[in-house]
């Protein structure tokens, strides 16, 4: 029996991590997971521990990995997706913020810089639109050096082929 292009009996699932789809849903997946761990003291504005300090650092290397996945595999599609889900995501929460739409700061605010607030404890900053913009630019900036470092090893593959 086969479903698309998932053979069911073979348990083959072949060309599922194609989808943008399912990239989309693995990261919000992960970003919400990420959130929790954060969300004790993202949502009460105190100042996390080291747990959740490390917890945002891994998080923002898996950006800078996806980054580099994107890069080495040509996901122009995939690349495209992401960009949006940053730039939309972060002028969604700014909208929210500015206008008072308290359930698209809390949902943008949770998937966006939540899972990254750990890294507060190393910095000395507020907890306030600065972090915010802090966090999104620092895994957005790492998630698009991965993607420039897997194209250029991509292109010095083909080049040695």
């Amino acid at each position: 029996m086969t479903i698309g292009k998932i053979d069911m009996w073979r348990g083959e699932i072949v060309t599922l991590m194609n989808k943008p789809i399912i990239h989309l849903l693995l990261v919000l997946a992960i970003s919400i997971a990420f959130s929790f761990v954060n969300s004790n003291a993202y949502f009460w504005g105190n100042q996390p521990n080291l747990i959740q300090a490390c917890t945002s650092i891994l998080y923002i290397i898996l950006w800078s990995l996806y980054g580099l996945f994107f890069g080495l595999t040509k996901k122009a599609t995939l690349f495209k997706m992401f960009n949006y889900y940053w730039i939309v995501g972060t002028a969604l929460y700014f909208v929210g913020f500015f206008f008072s739409v308290t359930p698209l700061i809390f949902i943008t605010g949770f998937i966006l810089p939540g899972p990254t607030y750990g890294i507060r404890l190393l910095l000395d900053i507020p907890s306030d639109n600065r972090l915010v913009l802090l966090c999104v630019l620092l895994c957005y900036g790492l998630y698009l050096v991965g993607t420039v470092i897997g194209a250029s090893l991509r292109r010095r593959k083909s080049q040695n082929s």
